[in-house]
């Protein structure tokens, strides 16, 4: 049997791996959307250990809630790559930085 303090753990390890991978993957958007996804699902579990150990089931609910924005948040940010790659043929975050000057 698994205690809460092994989901914690776990939950830390996944979102350090996220910051890493946000740090790291400068160039690539889509590795950049797929560490800030790793972190988001860090905090569902944190917060899914928090609601074991407290017997609450309102963090069941707002787990829910953070996928559903999260699942919204990646289509939208996918559909705006496939037309950026469209017009400029690159997924580079430079290519997209360009675009504000």
């Amino acid at each position: 049997m698994t205690t809460p303090n092994e989901y914690i753990i776990v939950s830390g390890l996944l979102f350090t791996i996220g910051i890493f991978g946000v740090m790291t993957n400068r160039k690539n958007i889509i590795s950049y959307i797929l560490s800030l996804e790793i972190m988001f699902l860090a905090i569902n579990l944190l917060l899914l250990t928090g609601a074991k150990i407290h017997a609450n089931v309102a963090g069941h609910g707002m787990v829910v809630f953070i996928l559903a924005v999260t699942a919204a948040e990646v289509a939208i940010i996918l559909g705006l790559v496939i037309a950026h790659y469209k017009t400029h043929n690159t997924i580079s975050i430079d290519s997209i930085e360009t675009i504000k000057e």
